[in-house]
């Protein structure tokens, strides 16, 4: 079972208990609190998609030779896997945001003749999703919320694929401030420094719904709350994640895994906790993950590799140098 990502608190509740302590959210209305089956308690196999050889094509190259993930335990809601030159994702059409995104990132991806932010920045809800549930830009608007990127504008250097990653489809409603543009866009450059060192990254990105409480039989009920924003019930996430796999040498893995509670968090010079000034208290296993958002994402790998590379918590962040 997996240890709590939040020191034992109740996520939901915590995440919006620090957003009206920064000044970020107002309290949300009882119409504004959902509830969904947890993780662990409700299991489907994925149903099976027909690609086009096209398709195949570009979830072999950013899935990597782990495969697409699958479903292995989440709540029953539909899932459609969008698949771009950039990136590859599953959309939850019940949650409206991604639950993986899949990148490959390489050092030849960060070099190119466009850099930083597209201006203007061209957020739009996801045209391959007209007709299904999905975000609007209306949902975002005074919620207190930031249009978090999966996957980042700046892991590329030419604009018509940044412009891929301004879909809605790619973002979750993210603290902004002290997570969004801070903490996070930590972890985020640090992962561009280590594709410029190790050449050859896949990357998986989402958000997840959980509270430690279904961690301990005595407070488990199956259930999970989340908050929503806009008319179209985007949901928060309590939790994002990000695992980095780097090939060096072909067969090779080595892999880090991170999981975040979606609040702000204070800076080293603004009196942050010891274990939150750097992101090893932030690291878990693969296995972890996994059991969080009920999704195997390294299947077609040989067993004993995949078992030996998802098991292991990383002791500490990769070198920068």
């Amino acid at each position: 079972m997996a240890r709590s990502t939040s020191g034992g608190s109740a996520a939901a509740p915590a995440i919006f208990a620090a957003l009206l302590l920064s000044g970020l959210a107002t309290q949300p209305s009882t119409e504004q609190l959902r509830q969904r089956a947890a993780v662990r308690t409700v299991y489907q196999n994925q149903d099976a998609t027909v690609f086009s050889a096209k398709d195949k094509k570009l979830i072999e190259e950013h899935c990597g030779p782990g495969g697409l993930p699958v479903r292995i335990a989440t709540p029953a809601e539909p899932l459609r896997v969008l698949v771009r030159k950039t990136y590859v994702l599953g959309h939850s059409s019940q949650l409206r945001f991604p639950l993986w995104v899949c990148e490959h990132l390489t050092e030849t991806d960060l070099k190119g003749p466009d850099t930083g932010r597209l201006k203007p920045e061209p957020f739009s809800p996801d045209p391959m999703l007209n007709g299904f549930p999905r975000a609007e830009l209306k949902d975002y608007a005074g919620s207190g919320f930031a249009r978090g990127h999966m996957m980042p504008d700046a892991d590329r250097t030419s604009n018509s694929f940044k412009e891929e990653t301004y879909f809605l489809s790619n973002m979750v409603p993210q603290v902004g401030g002290q997570f969004n543009s801070s903490k996070w866009r930590q972890l985020e450059e640090k992962v561009r420094t280590w594709a410029g060192l190790r050449k050859n990254l896949r990357v998986i990105t989402g958000g997840l719904i959980h509270e430690p409480a279904e961690e301990n039989p005595r407070t488990a009920d199956g259930l999970v709350n989340y908050y929503v924003i806009g008319t179209n019930q985007v949901a928060v996430p309590t939790h994002v994640y990000k695992i980095i796999v780097s090939e060096e040498t072909p067969g090779t893995l080595d892999a880090l895994a991170v999981i975040m509670e979606n609040r702000p968090y204070l800076s080293k010079a603004n009196g942050a906790p010891p274990d939150e000034q750097d992101f090893t208290a932030f690291l878990h296993s693969i296995d972890e993950v996994e059991e969080l958002t009920g999704f195997d994402f390294f299947s077609e790998l040989d067993a004993a590799k995949e078992k030996k590379m998802e098991s292991h918590t990383a002791p500490a962040l990769w070198p920068e140098v």
